[in-house]
């Protein structure tokens, strides 16, 4: 049993700290820990403006934070390129070509492994999916540490027997962000009854002030907005292609907001042109202000397939903004359809416009499901009940009595 509180025995690793879920979900548990259980450290690679939005912030400066060297960690299938037998026949008599990247491979585990050795820490929480944490774990393993991985992304195609055994053998407990995540990672390979869900919580969106708090020009054309990376999953494309069959049908277009960057960013600026909405299609890039960007909207669309949970959308919900999602992924077990926001079949844009064309010509319904979603965010999704679960959970791993909470 530890004697000392618990979260003083954690280290939570975050490789290729970003802008995504996994880094938000981070701070927001190691900004709200309960007092008296300890003080954890972080251990971080990637860019620390994404740790504190390049302002000052708690976690940098109350919580014990380290750099992984700002060596950030190349990707499994990356390394996989240097350990693949076609590339080792390539290389026959090109021994240099093989030597940056060993050399940068073992750079990167030595920095890892002594970090987490010297830790003086009991239990590594790895805060991103085992497949990007994979040399990370095998480091843990080695400091002779205990170990729990936060499952935050898609689940890959497949997963080799190794991979999974030396997982399921080495981490002492999994925590997926949604069912459907669980039965992904439990289909490549991970043990299933090691895996347990803990949604996400919602962040604090107070300070914001919503478009529906502000005054409201005559005659505005209804604002829809899409957040994410725009990468071919998030098919931001399919609310383009609705906003233009709404135009075809109707002859109106609302205003359409595209928060985010990505590989696709201009295929989807060529299909707004290719579809005659360009001018009503605004594109705003990366947002340190995602919540401010969100607040001018009067409804937001996730069109993700496979979208392992959805934090926009408890941000939306939880300001007041009705959601429309596809019946993808995690996304229905935070969406209940006509209740606090609507569901359609992933893809079927003749459905979305469809939906898009009954929000924007009945405000009423926009309010009332907005309405429920507020309440919903309270009850489902506290920053109180994601602090509480996740630390039982970290009990157990540590071996630690389970200590109250309240």
């Amino acid at each position: 049993m530890a004697t000392r509180p618990l979260y003083d025995s954690v280290i939570f690793v975050l490789n290729e700290a970003s802008d995504g879920g996994a880094t938000k979900s981070t701070l927001d548990l190691l900004n709200h820990l309960p007092a008296g259980l300890g003080r954890p450290r972080l251990l971080y690679s990637g860019n620390v403006r994404y740790l504190n939005g390049g302002k000052p912030s708690s976690i940098l400066d109350e919580k014990a934070v380290h750099s992984i060297d700002n060596i950030p960690l190349s990707r499994p299938w990356k390394l996989y390129r240097y350990t693949s037998l076609a590339y080792l026949i390539r290389a026959i008599g090109k021994v240099e070509t093989l030597l940056p990247p060993v050399r940068l491979l073992a750079k990167k585990y030595d920095g890892i492994f002594h970090n987490l050795r010297n830790a003086g820490a009991e239990v590594a929480y790895f805060c991103k999916d085992p497949f990007t944490d994979f040399y990370t774990v095998y480091s843990a393993v080695r400091a002779g540490l205990k170990t729990l991985c936060h499952i935050r992304a898609t689940a890959p195609s497949r997963l080799s027997p190794i991979a999974s055994r030396f997982l399921n053998r080495h981490i002492g407990r999994f925590v997926a962000n949604s069912h459907y995540s669980k039965k992904r990672w439990a289909e490549v390979g991970l043990a299933r009854e090691k895996i347990e869900v803990v949604y996400n919580a919602c962040p604090d969106i107070s300070g914001v002030r919503r478009l529906q708090d502000r005054p409201r020009p005559k005659g505005q054309a209804v604002v829809i907005g899409a957040a994410g990376r725009m990468v071919p999953w998030k098919r931001q494309g399919d609310l383009l292609s609705a906003v233009a069959k709404i135009r075809n049908r109707t002859g109106r277009v609302p205003t359409i907001a595209l928060a985010g960057e990505g590989a696709m960013r201009r295929e989807l600026e060529a299909q707004a042109v290719e579809l005659g909405i360009a001018e009503q299609v605004r594109f705003s890039g990366y947002r340190d202000d995602i919540l401010g960007w969100m607040a001018g909207l009067d409804i937001l669309v996730i069109p993700s397939e496979g979208e392992p949970f959805g934090r926009t959308a408890l941000e939306a919900m939880a300001m007041g903004i009705p959601v429309v999602g596809a019946d993808s992924g995690g996304l229905p077990e935070i969406i209940r359809h006509q209740h606090n926001g609507l569901l359609y079949p992933c893809g079927d844009t003749d459905a979305l416009a469809q939906t898009l064309l009954k929000l924007m010509d009945e405000p009423a319904r926009r309010h009332t499901l907005a309405e429920n979603a507020r309440i919903d965010v309270v009850q489902r999704f506290s920053m109180s009940q994601y602090v509480k679960h996740m630390t039982r959970i970290l009990e157990k791993v540590a071996g630690v009595v389970e200590q109250s909470l309240e």
